[in-house]
């Protein structure tokens, strides 16, 4: 192989720099800093190159094998007679990549006097990159969150529904690969009351 050959070789984009087209360092460097502000303690700090091959490898093996099975995450079971409960958290996979993240603590009352303090998480591989907290009450039954950190966005309505008091994550989640693809998701975790 001649010199030019090889330099052609070497300067020929990758299945990952087609995929990622239009997605500027920009966004890797904020999606690092995001993961960096919220990193679990068992987690070390990671750069935008790190960021960026983290994303790349997990989309390349999820469409490797594209197990579209969403998982869900967290206690199977909670003391509903408890006045004041812990919610979660759950943890609900998406895709390989993107995950959604709800939990809290909810305190007993009548069906016109209780309340919910919630945090909604948004992971991308393995990466907290944006998170907040609502207060939810009979009123306020449910909120409707609509992240997006330029590789992966989602929309997501988290609540107590019904009588049962239902608390349930729906919505849709989005990765970047030649564009955004979407997947919905529907999980209802339990129902505070019988």
């Amino acid at each position: 192989m001649s010199a030019s050959e090889n330099l052609r070789r070497r300067a020929m984009p990758t299945i990952a720099d087609d995929a990622l087209e239009g997605i500027s360092s920009a966004v890797w460097t904020r999606l690092a800093v995001l993961a960096n502000k919220n990193k679990s303690s068992d987690q070390d700090d990671v750069t935008a190159a790190q960021m960026k091959k983290l994303y790349c490898d997990s989309i390349q093996n999820f469409h490797k094998n594209p197990d579209t099975t969403q998982t869900v995450q967290g206690p199977e079971q909670i003391d509903t007679t408890a006045p004041q409960m812990v919610i979660g958290p759950y943890s609900l996979t998406v895709v390989d990549s993107i995950s959604v993240s709800v939990g809290g603590e909810f305190t007993a009352g009548d069906a016109t006097s209780w309340s919910a303090n919630l945090t909604a998480s948004l992971m991308v591989s393995g990466r907290t990159v944006w998170t907040t907290s609502y207060n939810l009450s009979p009123e306020n039954y449910y909120v409707r969150y609509t992240p997006n950190v330029g590789i992966a966005k989602a929309d997501i309505t988290v609540g107590f529904f019904g009588q049962k008091l239902c608390f349930t994550a729906s919505g849709n989640a989005c990765y970047w690969w030649f564009g955004f693809r979407c997947t919905d998701f529907n999980s209802m975790f339990y129902c505070l009351r019988g």
